[in-house]
């Protein structure tokens, strides 16, 4: 006949098997952290190495007694180049490290990163395909209907240039807010869609604005648009951290 004590020790170790049986298949959302955590630091880097080339001089253009501030002299525009395309190749060597991850993943974090994926996948090919586009047009002459085509393809590149926080970062941001029941994602996702619906509509709508107003808010958006992927990375990464175990 078994003792209380005997029983006791079974029981406690019937709990402790259960515990470790949730713990494997419970949907955890901590592991991502660390992923997110080191892709937000390297495309922050990204950012402000932008920021030195791109930034400085729109600054310098809009406050001419800040000309001083820039850098690199002629090989700006070769350096800006080089820091996109570093970047769309970062992202797209980002999109295979989530995928080699989501192996060790149960199935709702899984899904949840194969949302991050996909949208930084769609921003990678998306954006590639708009400075092939831009590089192929800037430049030519425009005359007849090859005019017409290039002046709708400057149109539709333009569009998405500014549409592209709405594939990336708002989308899964959203997503993962909604998932996580996670006001302050969620709040970053409203801000990136009313700054990029707020940019279209000074820019399309007339009236809107106009002269050095249009201006200036048109290089703050385009100075701010470059450090919202980053920040989105950083801030989904500490928000996962604080999850408590098998959450």
């Amino acid at each position: 006949m078994n003792t209380p004590a005997t029983d006791l020790t079974a029981a406690r170790d019937d709990l402790r098997f259960i515990r470790e049986v949730l713990d494997r298949t419970a949907p955890s959302f901590r592991p991502l952290a660390p992923s997110f955590f080191r892709a937000g630091l390297v495309w922050l880097l990204f950012a402000l190495l932008r920021f030195s080339v791109s930034g400085l001089d729109l600054l310098a253009y809009l406050w001419p007694s800040l000309s001083a501030l820039q850098l690199f002299g002629d090989a700006r525009p070769f350096l800006g180049d080089l820091f996109q395309w570093g970047l769309l190749l970062f992202c797209l060597v980002l999109c295979l490290l989530w995928q080699r991850e989501k192996r060790a993943l149960v199935k709702l974090p899984r899904l949840l990163l194969s949302v991050w994926q996909v949208a930084l996948l769609l921003l990678v090919v998306f954006t590639a395909l708009t400075e092939l586009a831009l590089s192929m047009h800037s430049g030519t002459a425009t005359f007849g209907s090859e005019g017409s085509f290039s002046d709708f393809t400057r149109m539709a590149c333009w569009a998405f240039q500014w549409a592209a926080p709405l594939f990336f970062p708002m989308i899964p941001l959203l997503l993962t807010a909604v998932v996580l029941e996670d006001k302050p994602l969620g709040c970053l996702g409203l801000v990136i869609l009313v700054l990029c619906l707020a940019y279209l509509a000074v820019n399309l709508l007339p009236g809107a604005a106009s002269g050095q107003s249009l201006l200036v808010f048109s290089a703050l958006v385009a100075l701010v648009k470059d450090f919202l992927p980053p920040i989105a990375l950083l801030l989904t990464a500490r928000r996962l951290k604080k999850l408590p175990e098998g959450a």
